[in-house]
């Protein structure tokens, strides 16, 4: 090694180029709890502990329960609910922080095996993080990057494996992933498509396509790897549920409506994603390695490029799976293309191979560095969650049946656990009682109807602020109807009562009766009306103090009412609470411009 000093410097720059890579990765998942999934799979691992069974029918809505459904990431909910029973959520802040180091581990371990220098590679893995991050969620999916990452790694060495060792990898892992992700068919699906094109590019004649490996496999032991991946996904406790949920038609509606995972990345709702434009970069360093290796192209790579890629157009939430596939598979082809070799030659001849890959390492640390802002390192566990409301709810012993939103309805099966059932959650459910959340959304005359068929008692909605159109037109439907009332307004929901629900004397004590927070700011009221929303809106206020709207409504009230000192002390609060609040500031040059 004396002897060869580029080599040393290389092999350090290397390791450089690798820890910096590794630890921008770990930066990258430092963030937030910001997904509403991770609570009903928090639940559903209770509850599996709890009755030491497996879930076989829906034990959470009181609108479809009873019937048929298996948790499909019932393995993974376990770890989560181990994991956050010993270190809360930040714990599972830094087991998503350990899972997404391990699969960048697994993919640069992979590119070192096939030859590819990680000072080179690091501002092709960057760019795929910076791709992939926004899907960093809290979810089931992480294990399923690190089992994509896993396969790849195993389907790039596979030539070399002998013995059980060619079998016990991919099988394990598939065991794992079928029980873990509702993924799982990638398994198998992406292993064959590699083996057909090995296949297929070992008997085509001339020197257009070559297979990856220069040995060749025993094609008897292929078959059987297959065979015993696929009959993995049948091991599990409800292999007919688990099986077929992933492609129910609701589901994926529900993903595209609501989440937007099922939407093609090129959609216009998707337009601004956090992940442009390193997706199209990765989709042209893989098509730029296909073009340059028309000449010998190795084609089981190309065929999982393609796979993938044509994966990640369907959806956005695949492009995550596309970049751990397609890095270490582009830059395989870049590295035996004709044009590449060419150019690898001159380097090495010009003494330049050094060089090389200290550009490469440097545009990796330039790349890291104009996506600082990307990096949330240091956030807090995010307060976006109505466990304020919930709690209201459990202490007033009120929304027995409440209607819900999809991810309040994640969160209430948590923390009502055992108390409470929801409307509709983040799981797989009912077509009727998904068609019934989304009628529910149109008219009144439809809102009526769905809240006597369910008999629902409660509407726990986000603040009208925070709604989208459907969800504004149920607050609507609700202000205006005699027989609900306003009873609690936080930061995070707003819950109306039935009125014959509660006590007549409880519905007295916490109800607005006046107060209407969609016309108080533009439709002309009565000095008596004033008078009465001000006594509505001290009893919001004290329900839920940290939020701000009713502390402006209130302030507008009050300044109505001549209590200018009052009204002033709300807006105060109110921008202490949240500074750039448009409404706490347009109220507040009200009061100081008013004589």
């Amino acid at each position: 090694m004396r002897d060869n000093p580029t080599a040393l410097t290389q092999s350090g720059l290397d390791r450089a180029a690798a820890l910096t890579v590794l630890a921008f990765a770990v930066a990258l998942s430092l963030f937030a709890i910001r997904n509403n999934d991770i609570w009903w799979l928090l639940a559903t691992a209770r509850r599996i502990f709890e009755t030491k069974s497996f879930i076989t029918e829906d034990p959470f809505t009181f609108t479809a329960g009873g019937s048929a459904w298996a948790p499909q990431s019932w393995l993974s909910a376990l770890v989560f609910y181990v994991v956050h029973g010993a270190a809360s959520a930040w714990g599972l802040i830094a087991l998503r922080a350990i899972l997404v180091a391990a699969t960048v581990g697994v993919t640069l371990r992979t590119l070192s095996r096939t030859g590819i220098s990680w000072a080179l590679a690091a501002p092709v893995v960057v760019v795929a993080l910076l791709n992939s991050h926004t899907r960093f969620l809290v979810r089931a999916h992480l294990f399923e990057y690190l089992f994509v990452a896993l396969l790849v790694w195993f389907l790039l060495t596979a030539r070399e494996r002998r013995g059980m060792s060619f079998f016990i990898l991919p099988v394990a892992m598939q065991l794992l992933w079928v029980n873990m992700h509702p993924s799982f068919i990638l398994g198998p699906v992406l292993a064959a498509i590699f083996f057909a094109g090995e296949w297929a590019a070992g008997r085509m004649k001339g020197n257009l396509v070559r297979p990856w490996s220069r040995t060749g496999y025993d094609w008897r032991r292929v078959g059987i790897l297959l065979f015993l991946m696929t009959a993995a996904c049948l091991v599990n406790p409800d292999p007919a549920l688990l099986l077929t949920q992933p492609f129910g038609g609701e589901q994926r509606e529900l993903l595209s409506r609501f989440t937007l995972e099922w939407r093609s990345p090129f959609d216009p709702a998707l337009a601004r994603g956090a992940f442009h434009p390193y997706y199209e970069i990765l989709l042209g360093i893989s098509a730029l390695s296909i073009l340059v290796s028309l000449k010998r192209l190795q084609l089981a790579p190309a065929l999982l490029i393609v796979a993938t890629a044509i994966l990640s157009f369907q959806a956005h939430r695949f492009r995550v799976e596309f970049a751990i596939v397609s890095v270490p598979m582009a830059l395989i082809l870049l590295r035996a293309s004709p044009v590449t070799a060419s150019i690898r030659r001159w380097l090495e001849k010009a003494g330049l191979v050094r060089y090389a890959g200290i550009a490469g390492a440097a545009a990796a640390a330039a790349l890291i560095a104009a996506a600082g802002g990307r990096i949330s390192i240091g956030e807090a566990v995010m307060d976006r969650y109505p466990a304020q409301a919930f709690d209201f709810v459990s202490t007033e012993g009120i929304a027995h049946r409440p209607f819900n939103t999809i991810g309040h309805g994640s969160y209430l099966l948590w923390h009502l656990y055992g108390e409470r059932k929801s409307f509709i959650d983040g799981r797989n459910f009912s077509p009727a009682v998904y068609r019934d959340f989304l009628s529910c959304q149109t008219t009144d005359a439809v809102r009526r109807g769905v809240t006597a068929k369910y008999d629902v008692d409660a509407f726990i909605l986000p603040p009208i602020e925070r709604s989208d159109a459907g969800m504004e037109r149920v607050h609507q439907s609700l202000v205006g109807d005699e027989a609900w009332s306003l009873c609690y307004a936080g930061r995070h929901a707003w819950i109306y009562v039935r009125d014959d629900s509660v006590d007549g004397g409880w519905l007295q004590r916490n109800a607005a009766r006046v107060y209407n927070p969609l016309t108080l700011h533009n439709r002309p009221m009565r000095q008596e009306d004033f008078a009465r929303s001000r006594e509505d809106l001290l009893r919001l206020v004290e329900h839920a103090p940290d939020y701000a709207r009713t502390r402006v409504d209130l302030a507008l009230v009050l300044m109505v009412l001549g209590e200018r000192t009052a009204a002033v002390a709300q807006i105060d609060r109110a921008l202490e609470i949240d500074p750039d609040n448009p409404m706490a500031l347009d109220v507040r040059r009200r009061i100081e411009s008013s004589p």
